[in-house]
């Protein structure tokens, strides 16, 4: 009898583990969270983002195309904490979206005030994509970044979310929102 109920309770450890883990080849499928939401449309790219946020263009570097900021996340001192930022490259000559990802996160690690904590590989808009989580200190406050990484057509689009650490959680399906809609024109 004892033998039976140790091929049960392991039977069920294998089942209870095998529906825990994802397959390395699949990439994963974000859902759209169901929030309400304006629809951004512009420069090849577009995404939907929450109806209270705002949307800035003018004055950004040449590489970013858009950022999407969180008025409700403004500091004291007029900082907005909880900012996407889609950025805009062409893919270095030689080189695959996963080498630059990782030669990206390799410097970076070098860092001491950088610390991956995840990475994972997703599907947006059918297109693979990379996906790092990281914990960084700037001007000596904390905040974690979740950056998705995607290549169409020799141009590297990056989309980066940024939150500060105690908020990062909880604008996760803000940040799901415009991740999980995100289209390459």
């Amino acid at each position: 009898m004892k033998k039976y109920v140790l091929i049960i309770i392991l039977l069920a450890a294998v089942v209870l583990v095998s529906g825990c883990l994802e397959s390395a080849d699949e990439p994963s499928e974000l859902e759209t969270p169901d929030i309400a939401s304006l629809t951004y449309f512009a420069d090849g790219i577009s995404f939907e983002y929450p109806e209270s946020w705002i949307t800035y263009t003018e004055d950004l570097s040449p590489d970013n195309s858009v950022l999407v900021l969180n008025p409700e996340s403004q500091d004291e001192e007029g900082n907005i904490e909880t900012v996407v930022a889609v950025q805009v490259t062409n893919l270095p000559d030689g080189q695959t979206l996963e080498d630059t990802f990782n030669a990206t996160y390799e410097s970076a690690a070098e860092d001491p005030n950088f610390v991956i904590i995840s990475q994972r590989v997703l599907s947006i808009d059918r297109i693979k994509a990379y996906e790092n989580i990281s914990q960084v200190e700037e001007e000596g406050v904390q905040k974690k970044k979740r950056d998705i990484w995607l290549e169409k057509n020799g141009i590297i689009y990056v989309i980066r979310c940024g939150a500060l650490t105690s908020d990062f959680d909880q604008e996760q399906i803000n940040f799901d929102l415009i991740i999980s809609t995100f289209q390459i024109q």
